[in-house]
């Protein structure tokens, strides 16, 4: 369970928070919610809560990373209030036996979206899991919904269409929140023993390269031997906590981006990990990476891979090939995207290497063959 406490606050950021069972279509209902928010101007950020919680083995005590997640979630939020972010969306699953949890960075209105069963399982079809991964997810999931809170504010999407799920979770989503207020409500308070001031940084495997190069498959590889073998490693996405609009120059929301993965790893760091592989784009300069990480060990690799490798990963993409993610344009793009992609990529290929950082040819290697590469530059 999550600790509830008392929290004033004096601010300028509203939350919309959307959990529920998985495949009820959190995700994909709160990335369109988020566009819609900052299309007015308004500085807007989402976030998937899932993505603050990879780091394995669970920390004791919290076996589900309910406490981390929140904890993360509390960090990063107060980092965008601070930054002028106005609206923030976040999705992903929430501990549904207690009351939702407030947020730090301003009020919240905390959603619980309802689906039936069979409506569920239709939408988790296309993922490609076993007969058996699709009877217990579905099953568990309608046990977290049967117990949820009588304090989730419920809205039952069942067989609507995308638009019209957007348009009911528009309508319970409370927009006054944008006025300077106060609000009290639960959270999760703040452990003056877990602090990530207490802890050494913990090393930093930073990984990039092109898009479509295989650096996330490379990096989720890292990240699982990691855990095969016990040893308690935080997995961050750079690209998945930087989904950030309207701030004021390119150069802030890259900024912010950073500060919100050191931000991450501090925690996760807190929780007990003594290693974080980060996946990132490219274009993060070494040495802004290396400044936001004074106190840790950081080992930058750039994956560097044949054009035509990209464009025929970039090819399967547009295809729903690989983990599906959210703002990923390719997912339903023309093959003319995808080339476009791979000329990127081929522009990239040219770039000289920064200095400090490690190039690995990966061309031909599976993600398992590029872990090892990544460790042996490690070792060396």
């Amino acid at each position: 369970m999550v600790a509830s406490s008392a929290r004033t606050y004096s601010l300028s950021m509203e939350i919309l928070r959307l959990a529920g069972p998985p495949g009820v279509g959190k995700s994909t209902i709160g990335w369109v919610i988020a566009q819609q928010a900052g299309d007015d101007g308004s500085p807007t950020a989402y976030l998937d809560i899932d993505q603050l919680g990879m780091c394995y083995p669970a920390p004791k005590g919290d076996p589900e990373r309910w406490r981390l997640k929140e904890r993360a979630l509390d960090a990063i939020s107060s980092a965008l209030r601070d930054h002028g972010v106005l609206r923030l969306v976040v999705s992903g699953v929430a501990c549904p036996e207690d009351p939702p949890p407030s947020t730090a960075g301003g009020p919240t209105t905390s959603l619980w979206l309802d689906a039936p069963a069979e409506v569920i399982r239709d939408r988790l079809a296309p993922r490609g899991w076993s007969e058996d991964q699709l009877v217990d997810t579905v099953q568990i999931g309608a046990a977290e919904s049967d117990r949820a809170h009588m304090s989730w504010k419920r809205v039952p999407i069942g067989t609507l269409t995308l638009a019209y799920s957007v348009e009911a979770v528009q309508a319970a989503w409370s927009h006054s929140a944008v006025e300077p207020l106060e609000h009290r409500g639960a959270h999760v308070p703040v452990d003056a023993s877990r602090s990530p001031g207490d802890r050494a940084e913990p090393s930093v495997v930073w990984v990039t390269g092109p898009r479509c190069a295989g650096v996330s498959s490379a990096g989720w590889s890292l990240a699982m031997d990691a855990w095969g073998r016990e040893r308690r490693t935080g997995f961050v996405d750079a690209a998945q906590v930087g989904f950030l609009q309207n701030l004021k120059g390119e150069s802030s929301s890259a900024q912010l981006a950073l500060h919100l993965v050191a931000i991450l790893i501090r925690e996760f760091a807190a929780a007990g990990a003594a290693e974080c592989i980060v996946v990132a784009p490219l274009e993060s300069p070494p040495d802004e990476v290396r400044s936001v990480f004074p106190k840790g060990r950081v080992l930058l690799v750039r994956l560097d891979v044949a054009p035509e490798q990209i464009f025929a990963q970039a090819l399967a993409r547009t295809r729903g090939g690989g983990s599906v993610q959210a703002g990923d344009d390719l997912l339903g793009a023309s093959r003319e995207t995808a080339k476009a992609v791979a000329a990127t990529a081929a522009e990239q290929h040219f770039w000289p290497p920064r200095q400090g950082g490690r190039v690995l040819d990966v061309s031909g290697s599976d993600p398992v063959q590029v872990a090892e590469q990544i460790r042996a530059a490690a070792r060396s």
